[in-house]
């Protein structure tokens, strides 16, 4: 992935220098020198010296079909796992129907569909931002009607200290 990188670098800004490619792709300069030689070889880039010592990175036809490839590919992978989340989530909301639903996890893009599946369905459930209160909850009620939901790895290491039981949806997938 590192050449798709410095590819990507270089659509961005075709005067960064080797130590810009570097600093913005995290590898080391040595490495993004090999990377550029490699890429020159493959003709994917064009280096056009403008003085001695700035030079210009340009993408070819070749470079520009390399990336448009990598960020199809990486769309329809996408796309195959958000399918694949959703028919986690419709396992989830018929496996625990009429059980209370503690979500415990980031707010972040997994939450949202997680969220919007169960809204979808009206499934009703409680988000939990602390283990404090997913304690409460399992302590005022120990009738095992509660079921924990996550989706976070941190969140299951964080479950699974305190002997909480839950349901991971990463486990699935």
């Amino acid at each position: 992935m590192s050449e798709i990188d410095v590819l990507r670098q270089i659509e961005q800004d075709s005067t960064s220098t080797q130590r810009d490619i570097a600093k913005n792709t995290g590898l080391s300069l040595g490495m993004v020198n090999i990377l550029l030689k490699r890429l020159v070889k493959k003709g994917f880039i064009k280096m056009e010296r403008l003085t001695p010592r700035k030079i210009k990175y340009i993408l070819t036809p070749e470079g520009i079909k390399r990336l448009t490839t990598v960020t199809y590919s990486y769309i329809v992978s996408s796309i195959n796992y958000l399918n694949r989340l959703e028919g986690v989530i419709n396992e989830v909301i018929e496996r625990y129907e009429g059980k209370n639903i503690m979500l415990y996890g980031k707010k972040d893009e997994v939450f949202s569909v997680l969220k919007s599946k169960l809204d979808h369905h009206g499934t009703e459930y409680m988000v939990l931002n602390n283990l404090e209160e997913i304690h409460k909850i399992l302590n005022k009620n120990q009738d095992g009607n509660r079921v924990v939901i996550t989706w976070n790895p941190e969140c299951c290491e964080e479950l699974e200290k305190k002997n909480i039981q839950y349901f991971c949806l990463l486990d699935k997938l």
